[in-house]
C-alpha cells in the first residue's frame, strides 16, 4: 500500500509545470517562449499547463511517458543535455503548437 501512494504521489508531483520547467533547459530556453503565446496569456485568463497538452490522460499511456521521460531526465542530469537552439523539435515547434 505504501509503494503505491509512493507511486502516485511521485505522478502527481512530476505532472505539476514547476516540476517541466524546473531544469534550464526548460526554463532557459522554452518558458520564455511560452510566456509570448496565448497559453500563457490570453483574455480569458485560463492558461493551459504542461500536463494539459504533453502527458497522456489514460493511466497505461501516462505510465510509458513518464518512463521516456525518466529516461531524458537522467540524460540532462548526467551532462547530456541541450543548449539553447538545440532542444528537441525546435524547428518543428511553431508548426505544431
Amino acid at each position: 500500500m505504501l509503494a503505491w501512494q509512493g507511486f502516485n504521489t511521485a505522478m502527481e508531483a512530476t505532472n505539476k509545470e514547476e516540476f517541466c520547467i524546473s531544469c534550464h533547459t526548460m526554463h532557459d530556453n522554452l518558458l520564455p517562449e511560452l510566456q509570448k503565446t496565448v497559453h500563457w496569456n490570453n483574455r480569458t485568463g485560463v492558461r493551459a499547463r504542461c500536463p494539459d497538452c504533453h502527458v497522456p490522460h489514460d493511466f497505461t499511456d501516462k505510465v510509458a511517458r513518464k518512463m521516456q521521460a525518466s529516461r531524458e531526465v537522467l540524460g540532462s542530469s548526467g551532462g547530456h543535455d541541450r543548449h539553447p537552439g538545440e532542444v528537441q523539435g525546435a524547428p518543428h515547434r511553431a508548426r505544431a503548437a
